[in-house]
Parts: C-alpha cells; sequence; structure tokens
C-alpha cells in the first residue's frame, strides 16, 4: 500500500495513510480501539485539501488487506478533477 500511495503522491494526488493496529476491516469510527480518532483525522485532511479549491475530488477508503486481518488500513486521497 505505501507503494501505492507514493505513486499518487508522485502524480500530484494530496494522500494520507493510516495503519491501525489490533483492529481488522470495518473498523467504522474505531471508538475503543488504536483506530478511535480516525475521522477526526480525516475531516481534518478534507477541510485542508479542498479549502480554497473549486474543483477538487475526495475520498476515503478502508483498504484492510485480507492478508493481516487484526490490522486496518485507512487511506485518504484529494486530486483536482477535470471540468
Amino acid at each position: 500500500m505505501e507503494r501505492r500511495v507514493e505513486a499518487l503522491r508522485r502524480s500530484g494526488t494530496r494522500a494520507e495513510f493510516y495503519k491501525f493496529k489490533g483492529v481488522g476491516h470495518g473498523v467504522g469510527p474505531g471508538k475503543g480501539t488504536s483506530a478511535e480518532g480516525w475521522i477526526v483525522e480525516a475531516i481534518r485532511f478534507w477541510d485542508t485539501s479542498i479549502r480554497g479549491q473549486s474543483s477538487l475530488g475526495c475520498v476515503g477508503a478502508n483498504v484492510g488487506s485480507a492478508r493481516n486481518a487484526s490490522e486496518a488500513t485507512i487511506l485518504l486521497a484529494c486530486a483536482a478533477t477535470s471540468g
């Protein structure tokens, strides 16, 4: 996943990537887990990214790995959109 995030960044996409130990895919709000507060971080990221931008698309995804069911990974990204 780290290589994908770096590729996004090289292409001009603003991206943040988080790993949370001890929680699996579908972490939800993460209350009481190592992922607690991830939603606040996502809002901060998107707010900072879109401020002053008129054509920006943003996404957030829980991209947990089937190889490690005890680790949640969250990707946040924003990039310019056409039109």
